[in-house]
């Protein structure tokens, strides 16, 4: 994986992890690294250390840093938290349930779409 420090100069880092997806937090060396779409790594770059490692039961659909400690994640059938500095929250918990009814799929991948007269 090769990480680009934007903040610092554009400066470059290498390090031997394969993922799929990888997320940094947005003011902390922090990465979480998702694999075949549920085995979950969250690593301390500047410790060099892995802070918390899951594997869900279900394929992670999205997946976001919600606050400074917490990653947010969805599932087709429910919403969890992990909170990556609370040592007794060895997985994510789920918050709550998707509604069945409402379950669509967004191509978040994709851009906006905007009609050909601009409108």
């Amino acid at each position: 994986m090769v990480i680009v420090d934007l903040k610092n100069g554009n400066s470059v880092s290498r390090r031997p992890i394969k993922a799929d997806n990888a997320i940094m937090h947005w003011n902390k060396q922090i990465i979480a690294l998702k694999a075949q779409s549920r085995t979950l790594q969250i690593f301390d770059l500047d410790a060099k250390a892995k802070l918390k490692s899951a594997t869900m039961n279900e394929d992670v659909q999205y997946w976001k840093w919600i606050s400074e400690s917490t990653l947010g994640l969805v599932t087709e059938s429910a919403v969890f938290h992990w909170d990556v500095y609370d040592s007794s929250q060895a997985s994510p918990v789920e918050v709550f349930k998707r509604n069945p009814n409402l379950n669509v799929r967004c191509p978040h991948h994709a851009p906006p779409r905007l009609p050909a007269d601009g409108c």
